[in-house]
């Protein structure tokens, strides 16, 4: 895991072309386009908000819990706001303003785990869920034509599956299965980790077959899959949260192909020392070749590049964990209500806090 350290100016090297994305008209008026979804908490509580490219909030809905993740249907006129573990509802966005908010609850034995990703042809929406009484996962159907009623549902390939992610082949389905039994009766406790057993499944949905199962070695038992992105290259990037010694230096980062598994990035022991066990979103910016990874718990966020997979930069900001790649580079936010373009504070909003995802609107 050895290497150079990264400082300030391999940070801002990295960070060239990190520019805010232009965002298509037929979402809003000139200057108040809605160009991100994010999860949050303000003075009213938990809720959802729709900001503009300069992170200012154009449109706010009401939450019942925390949320966490968020997905846009290929058209890019819904957006889909999962909760936190243990989820207990999914909100339906209608960003055109048609139609009014929509909150719709799991099925009585299963829970949300946070994350989902739209069908290609935007029909179906798949949830990552507990079906906590057999301890294994499941990908969640929705019928998005029949307001999101639960249409079916089929194996994700491991127990406790976080996020989900729909590859550029339109077809297969990449999900990381954290590994770990959760049990309503226990909202947040891990309840195996002396056995957890992670895995990364690729799912075909045509046929609705798990096609391959991929694990880390032995001595990573302890790591838990947590978060994806696909790069242009078909790559899979993961973010990882280990559950081992606290003084345990381990990799954090891992890329997968279908064809010849998953295995760990190579960087600096106190780069992966100051991750903090916890990779907390993964997003790529395809036209750069870039990816982000950001650590809340570190306060550190870092850019790799997507071809060689080096890592390029890192760079300290407190409790920094949304982050976006849109068609110029990254914006993040974080837990202090700050929305950043690289090391700039575009806006900053005291009485919000952001939560761990970040969604481009454009980014679809």
């Amino acid at each position: 895991m050895g290497g150079k350290a990264v400082d300030r100016r391999g940070f801002l090297a990295g960070m060239a072309g990190f520019s805010l994305l232009a965002v298509s008209p037929a979402l809003a008026d000139t200057g108040r386009r809605m160009a991100f979804i994010c999860a949050m908490k303000d003075r009213e509580g938990y809720g959802v908000a729709a900001l503009s490219a300069s992170g200012e909030i154009l449109r706010r809905e009401p939450l019942p819990d925390r949320a966490h993740g968020a997905a846009i249907s290929p058209d890019g006129e819904t957006a889909v706001i999962l909760a936190r573990r243990p989820g207990r509802y999914l909100g339906v966005m209608d960003l055109t303003g048609r139609m009014p908010f929509k909150i719709r609850p799991p099925r009585p034995d299963r829970l949300f785990y946070g994350h989902g990703f739209f069908s290609a042809d935007g029909k179906l929406f798949y949830a990552t869920e507990n079906d906590f009484k057999n301890e294994a996962g499941v990908l969640g159907v929705y019928d998005t034509a029949d307001g999101f009623n639960r249409v079916g549902e089929l194996s994700s390939g491991g127990v406790g599956p976080h996020e989900a992610i729909l590859m550029r082949d339109g077809n297969t389905a990449v999900v990381a299965n954290g590994g770990i039994i959760t049990h309503p009766d226990y909202p947040r406790e891990e309840l195996n980790l002396p056995t957890m057993d992670s895995t990364l499944a690729y799912i075909d949905l045509a046929s609705q077959k798990v096609t391959a199962v991929q694990r880390l070695p032995k001595e990573l038992y302890q790591m838990s899959f947590r978060h994806l992105a696909e790069d242009a290259h078909g790559t899979v990037w993961i973010g990882g949260q280990y559950h081992g010694s606290p003084a345990d230096v381990v990799p954090m980062v891992f890329v997968s192909r279908f064809a010849t598994g998953v295995r760990a990035l190579s960087a600096p022991d106190a780069v992966f020392r100051n991750m903090r066990h916890y990779v907390g979103s993964v997003a790529v910016d395809a036209g750069h070749g870039r990816v982000a990874t950001t650590c809340p718990r570190g306060g550190v966020w870092q850019v790799w590049d997507s071809a060689n997979q080096n890592l390029i930069a890192e760079r300290r900001v407190i409790d920094i964990c949304g982050v976006a790649a849109g068609r110029e580079g990254f914006v993040a936010v974080d837990g202090l209500g700050n929305f950043r373009e690289g090391e700039t504070v575009l806006s900053a909003h005291r009485s919000v806090a952001w939560d761990n995802h970040l969604l481009s609107l454009n980014n679809i």
